[in-house]
């Protein structure tokens, strides 16, 4: 999630305050693993190789909750992942050069 939305998700969060507090996952709702992720951005710089020395299967999953309340209550994420993909891409190129 882009850091965007995450603030945008908490300021809007005031307007639910009760007397009991909620607890709200701020993440993504679309869950890529690290080895999606990691070959996506590869392909786009088109440098170097993806390897990963995994050990067990649950490592290939970087997210551990649900998003489903955060989308009900604010919306999907205004920033795609795609977008964060390519602002970090565009953040390495230049290094890259």
């Amino acid at each position: 999630m882009a850091v965007e939305d995450a603030v945008r998700v908490t300021l809007e969060s005031v307007t639910r305050m009760q007397a009991t507090s909620t607890i709200l996952n701020c993440c993504h709702p679309h869950v890529w693993s690290k080895r999606e992720l990691a070959t996506r951005i590869q392909d786009e710089l088109g440098l170097g190789v993806v390897r990963f020395y995994e050990t067990h299967a649950e490592q290939r999953k970087t997210a551990s909750a649900s998003a489903q309340r955060l989308c009900e209550w604010f919306g999907p994420p205004r920033i795609s992942l795609e977008n964060m993909i390519q602002r970090a891409i565009d953040t390495v190129r230049p290094l890259l050069a």
